[in-house]
């Protein structure tokens, strides 16, 4: 959706296969799994344990906005050629995967679109990222245009129309999965006991249902 905005107001063109035969199954190979791999350490370092933790602490909200911010900070301050829509873009998908996380109780569904959205960046599309083109990208795509188009060295994160498919992510997500199972609501009063007879010995016991 988002590359397909850019061509469409002329910053984008798909070019032709830069890769055939043997080089293009190995170079997909070889981007699939650096992509997943990125997936799972990002998703892990960032909405795994740390957003569990400071949810008991400071709830599920709060906490993830503010590691999405931190999220953010660390593309924008450790990369090249940053901007500022690069750190709102990248922070506000990382508030759409706390989202994801709320809505389906694990973190499956933020690894997979993370990989996928990289590797159709960085490999399919053939996007800049941080001021360089992948080595083993699968097309001659060019962008041409001014940097709120096309993102710049950047690449298309930090196109201005990052933001309207953002929102429209948020919506689809919402409405596929309008009940949050993450986290767990904590049982205030803690296990419930119920003074009730075992088989007439007047024993206390706790009724698992309570728990």
């Amino acid at each position: 959706m988002l590359i397909g905005l850019i061509a469409l107001f002329g910053g984008y063109s798909f070019g032709s296969l830069a890769l055939h035969g043997r080089d293009l199954s190995t170079y997909a190979a070889l981007w699939g799994v650096a992509s997943l791999s990125i997936g799972f350490a990002e998703e892990f370092l960032f909405r795994g344990y740390p957003q569990s933790v400071l949810s008991m602490g400071m709830g599920f909200w709060p906490a993830a906005f503010f590691i999405s911010v931190v999220f953010g900070a660390a593309h924008y301050f450790l990369k090249p050629h940053e901007r500022w829509p690069d750190w709102a873009s990248t922070a506000l998908f990382a508030v759409f995967l706390c989202l994801t996380l709320s809505r389906t109780g694990d973190l499956r569904f933020a690894i997979g679109f993370h990989a996928a959205f990289d590797f159709a960046g960085v490999f399919v599309y053939s996007c800049p990222d941080a001021g360089e083109l992948a080595q083993g990208r699968l097309r001659t795509a060019t962008f041409h245009g001014p940097q709120w188009l096309t993102g710049g060295p950047l690449g298309p994160k930090a196109s201005l129309f990052v933001f309207p498919v953002i929102a429209v992510m948020f919506i689809v997500f919402h409405r596929m999965h309008p009940q949050a199972v993450f986290p767990v609501p904590n049982v205030s009063a803690g296990p419930v006991r119920e003074n009730r007879s075992d088989r007439g010995n007047g024993q206390t016991i706790l009724d698992p249902r309570r728990l």
